[in-house]
């Protein structure tokens, strides 16, 4: 009596065939890091991602602290919403001028200079009170964030070449991240904008007829940020 052999199934065969695929890619990459030339991907790749970081962290922390920006800056939000177009602008420009002098300058020495320069002007930015200043940093700032974005692309691109897939999700996965962790940094230090903070109607003008017109809440007096918090 011959026994019956069942063949197997296509989900077999594909759970096999991913598992194999899984041990040769780990088998592949252990092989790929005895290389030097590999480590020194990899290291230049974790830097780039640490770059990005920053990046994420600086660009994240300006929406949560537009109330304290506008205190600081005695500003009303039209008025203020032009620090969100400086912004804009200079990230267009560092973007820009990154990509002309990509090739002319030292690559390293680029993205170092675009992160000390992203690096002073967040921390400078809650101290210009004056509202043009404001506005100038805003620029500026986002000026070195365009140059960082511009520069740590083209390096993982010109590193990695057509094998960059995964290190391109790498890298913005880590400006992900900083995104996200910079405003639960940054909330503690922020303005709480609740009943006892801000008097709804508190500015009211009579007009020459005798009615009352409202302007909407007042802003609260002081923020733990910049000039303010002394």
């Amino acid at each position: 009596m011959v026994a019956s052999t069942s063949k197997p199934t296509e989900e077999q065969i594909s759970s096999e065939k991913m598992s194999t695929d899984s041990r040769n890619a780990k088998s592949d990459f252990r092989t790929k890091l005895k290389s030097s030339v590999y480590r020194r991907k990899c290291l230049k790749t974790l830097w780039l991602g640490f770059s990005f970081c920053a990046l994420g962290f600086s660009v994240s922390q300006r929406g949560p602290a537009f109330l304290d920006i506008q205190i600081i800056t005695q500003t009303d939000v039209e008025s203020a919403s032009f620090f969100f177009t400086a912004a804009s602008v200079g990230y267009l420009i560092g973007s820009l001028t990154a990509g002309v002098v990509y090739d002319k300058l030292d690559k390293s020495m680029l993205l170092i200079m675009s992160l000390l320069g992203l690096s002073f002007t967040t921390i400078a930015l809650p101290w210009c009170s004056p509202y043009a200043l404001m506005i100038a940093i805003h620029f500026i700032c986002s000026l070195f964030g365009g140059s960082v974005d511009t520069v740590g692309n083209a390096e993982l691109v010109r590193i990695w070449g057509k094998e960059g897939e995964m290190a391109m999700q790498f890298l913005h996965f880590t400006f992900a991240f900083g995104g996200v962790i910079s405003p639960l940094i940054t909330m503690p230090f922020l303005t709480e904008e609740d009943s006892q903070s801000i008097e709804t109607n508190a500015s009211i003008s009579t007009t020459s007829n005798g009615t009352s017109n409202s302007t909407g809440p007042a802003l609260p007096l002081t923020t733990k940020l910049g000039m303010q918090s002394w």
